[in-house]
């Protein structure tokens, strides 16, 4: 056997072991929660003209309920407190909608954003981006 043939052997053979490598790899991140993007939404609900809540909690969270189920299948939506100080440096508090998206792209999660933003009447959102392990558990 010449060295050439040799070589050619010897590489076929690294190239095999290492793509065996790479679909075990991949198998077992598949099998114990893989990476995945979160993506969370802030959505304030004062009006952008008026700063003040024109639309009740209860009517935003259909609104937005109603966006999102139309690009998603699942998230996840609460309510809080959001707080900061406005541009005269005055303590400002407005009720917030806040909905998590677990394995959903960034892309749609700005489509959901654009039409909240025209739904509720707001200038911007806030949308945080994590990678993270996923995974539905189902139990032992």
């Amino acid at each position: 056997m010449s060295a050439e043939n040799r070589k050619s052997q010897i590489l076929i053979f690294v190239v095999l072991l290492l793509s065996i490598i790479l679909v075990t790899v991949s198998c077992i991140g598949f099998f114990s929660g893989s990476q995945s993007s979160t993506h969370t939404i802030y959505i304030g609900l004062n009006d952008k003209d008026t700063y003040t809540q024109l639309i009740s909690t209860e009517d935003a969270v259909q609104k937005v309920h109603m966006i999102c189920m139309q690009y998603v299948d699942g998230y996840t939506m609460y309510q809080a407190d959001g707080y900061w100080k406005d541009a005269s440096g005055n303590p400002t508090s407005e009720n917030t909608l806040v909905c998590v998206f677990v394995g959903t792209d960034k892309e749609t999660v700005r489509i959901i954003a654009d039409e909240v933003i025209k739904a509720l009447n707001q200038n911007t959102v806030l949308i945080i981006s994590e990678t993270n392990n996923a995974e539905f558990y189902s139990g032992t």
